[in-house]
């Protein structure tokens, strides 16, 4: 992770993404920050919203399951109700349902396997149940790293408030946030101080020398009544 985007979330995602795009077993590691938090449940959040479409889309898929396992059962069900009723019976018979004769070429088809076909339904009803749980669990987890991913981005605007606010109180005092290290923007503090004490010192010397011409001139009155 670039440190020069510890405070940037949306930087650090955008990063992070781009280096789990470069191979399977790349670890993208966040800063302990407010920012870093933030981005790390940014993406968490897209890994879940990922994980929980593709969960409801498996889910959606044992449905078609389901129901094509259904038809099949019904179909090998009519089947074999007609191979009870008709199968004995041969062209030129009489139909046991509707009581006509049964043309040349008449032919009933095999029952299927009914019990082939029920193992099947119940089999895709246990993968369709499993599959549901799987999207709800999915989609639990979404919900649940959204909402810390949003508490996560509020706590950062905050922190960064905070830290915009320091920065001006901190200039105020004549510090230099721009500097490279503390050793410089302490040396920095130091100077102004500096300065700021000459202009203190040399305002006592103006205060005093004042005074004496004061002094001087109340002096100068004084001798001049008394004369």
């Amino acid at each position: 992770m670039n440190p020069a985007n510890h405070r940037d979330s949306v930087r650090m995602v955008e990063q992070a993404l781009h280096f789990d795009g470069l191979a399977p077993n790349v670890q993208v590691k966040f800063p302990a920050t407010a920012a870093g938090i933030a981005a790390d449940l940014s993406a968490d959040d897209a890994a879940k919203a990922t994980a929980a479409a593709e969960a409801q889309r498996v889910a959606e898929s044992h449905v078609t399951l389901v129901d094509d396992a259904r038809s099949a059962v019904a179909t090998s069900e009519q089947a074999n109700r007609v191979a009870a009723i008709a199968g004995d019976h041969q062209p030129g018979d009489d139909c046991p349902v509707c009581a006509q004769v049964l043309p040349d070429g008449f032919h009933v088809a095999g029952g299927g396997d009914l019990e082939s076909a029920k193992r099947e339904l119940a089999d895709a009803v246990k993968a369709q149940q499993s599959a549901d749980a799987a999207a709800r669990e999915a989609s639990n987890e979404h919900i649940a790293v959204e909402e810390r991913a949003s508490n996560a981005s509020k706590q950062e605007a905050g922190t960064a408030a905070a830290v915009i606010a320091a920065r001006t109180r901190t200039e105020s005092l004549g510090v230099d946030t721009a500097a490279g290290n503390e050793s410089e923007a302490l040396s920095h503090v130091l100077l102004a101080a500096g300065t700021a004490k000459a202009g203190l010192d040399t305002a006592a010397g103006e205060e005093r020398n004042a005074r004496s011409e004061v002094d001087a001139a109340e002096a100068t009155l004084r001798s001049r009544f008394d004369s």
